[in-house]
């Protein structure tokens, strides 16, 4: 008797025996008190939760434990219950980390919705996704639900105040002062007679300080435009955060093609541990403009 061979892929094999692993480490996530507490272990960086409707565009950072100590101090007024399917009510979102891999996410993610329900849910790549429900009162869910809404409103205000007072720093007076004082000034320099099109050079004697001084800036309009620099100068510094030290450019000032126009780029760390640029721009006469980059060019053929 002939026997056929009963041809299977390999991938599904591989995932027929891993897809299913199961979830050993869900039940250190199962109730909103060991989901919680396990925020201290995640690091506050990877903490972020949104409200439905109230994003601005951008995911936050629980960066003070406030939400976070808010369900703890409720966490007794949660109980498990049975499965229920969540409505397209308002919704908390807070998640512990989430990682894309090759071999699945990886996430642990609480969501709490206005009517008191709670789904936490737990997946470590290959291993079976893991979910547990509670539910509280209405009072306790919207009082929740209420502080991270505030919170994030909050957060939107301090960075648009925080915009503001990086604007007056962002100067290109402020930044000249800065290599007066000491900082050290690199740059590169866009140009075809380089093998690249362009070139890296440091101002090691500060050629180009009393030509920045010279020229005169006027006000221009807002710098959010495309751009072409044929050169970009940049103050790089250590700044210190919680997460650690980081070496960054506090300044980058471009250069446009046209030698008519500078524009200063200030890099600043948030309340929240992250970043933003502010942008400003200047007219300058193109001579000056000119005389700058051509002094750049020269420094930067004498290094390469």
């Amino acid at each position: 008797m002939n026997k056929k061979l009963l041809f299977i892929p390999l991938f599904a094999i591989a995932f027929s025996l891993t897809a299913c692993l199961p979830n050993n480490d869900a039940k250190q996530y199962a109730t909103p008190e060991l989901f919680f507490n396990k925020a201290n272990n995640a690091g506050k960086w990877r903490c972020e939760y949104s409200v439905t409707g109230a994003d601005y565009g951008r995911v936050n950072v629980d960066y003070d434990y406030t939400i976070k100590d808010a369900f703890l101090n409720v966490a007794d007024k949660f109980e498990q219950t049975s499965k229920f399917k969540p409505t397209g009510e308002k919704q908390l979102v807070y998640s512990l980390f989430w990682t894309p891999s090759n071999a699945g996410p990886n996430y642990a993610t609480a969501t709490l919705y206005q009517s008191g329900g709670l789904i936490i849910e737990h997946k470590h790549a290959l291993t079976v996704k893991a979910t547990f429900y509670h539910k509280t009162d209405e009072n306790t869910a919207k009082t929740l639900l209420d502080l991270a809404q505030s919170k994030i409103e909050d957060n939107a205000n301090k960075r648009e105040q925080s915009k503001e007072e990086a604007k007056q720093k962002a100067t290109i007076y402020r930044f000249i002062g800065e290599i007066e004082e000491g900082a050290k000034l690199s740059g590169q320099i866009f140009d075809d007679q380089f093998s690249n099109g362009y070139a890296a050079f440091k101002d090691n004697k500060n050629d180009l300080l009393p030509i920045l001084d010279s020229i005169e800036y006027l006000d221009g309009n807002n710098a959010n435009f495309d751009y072409d620099r044929c050169l970009e100068l940049a103050i790089g510094k250590n700044i210190e955060t919680e997460r650690g030290t980081y070496k960054e450019y506090a300044w980058r000032v471009l250069l446009l093609e046209n030698f008519d126009r500078v524009v200063v780029q200030y890099e600043f760390w948030m309340f929240d541990g992250d970043y933003e640029t502010v942008e400003l721009l200047y007219i300058i006469n193109s001579e000056d403009g000119r005389a700058l980059f051509n002094t750049a060019l020269t420094i930067a053929r004498i290094q390469n």
